[in-house]
């Protein structure tokens, strides 16, 4: 039984569903959770309050603060990239 949940939070990491947010804007969507942590890092000297969320939470967060939730550019990886202010 154990296995299984494993199994399910380690698939739940690996699928394209993480966003990194800070308190101004949505700075990338559509990541793995590995991805996600290694934006955050990257970013960490340049940027602060990062923050790694799923997909949908940076989506209510734009939408509750009047803001489209639309990608201005896409990286090669497939990642979207936001400017969107929170």
């Amino acid at each position: 039984m154990r296995e299984d949940f494993q199994n399910i939070l380690l698939s739940e990491f690996d699928a394209p569903r993480w966003a990194v947010i800070n308190f101004e804007k949505c700075v990338a969507s559509g990541l793995d959770y590995e991805q996600a942590a290694k934006l955050v890092q990257e970013m960490s000297g340049s940027a602060s309050g990062l923050c790694i969320v799923t997909d949908e939470a940076a989506h209510r967060i734009l939408a509750s603060n009047g803001k489209r939730h639309s990608p201005d550019e896409h990286s090669e990886d497939g990642t979207k990239h936001f400017t969107e202010t929170l």
